[in-house]
């Protein structure tokens, strides 16, 4: 709210949605991953560059492969 459309300002929102987050034990790590996605999401709804999150992701269903087997 009320800040420019900037890498910095979307790194800011990163950190302001974790500020109360608890990670249980040997999850500290999660808590970056949010900061991180956070900060991706925002870049990405700007269209500004995402540092390498252009491709889909594997959960996204268009990168998923096909887990079919065919049984003889």
């Amino acid at each position: 709210c009320g800040r420019l459309v900037s890498e910095e300002s979307f790194r800011f929102a990163g950190l302001q949605a974790v500020v109360d987050a608890s990670p249980l034990s040997d999850n500290e790590y999660k808590i970056q991953l949010a900061q991180v996605a956070v900060r991706r999401a925002l870049l990405k709804a700007a269209g500004l560059e995402t540092g390498g999150l252009e491709a889909p992701m594997l959960n996204e269903p268009s990168a998923s492969p096909s887990f079919e087997t065919h049984l003889a």
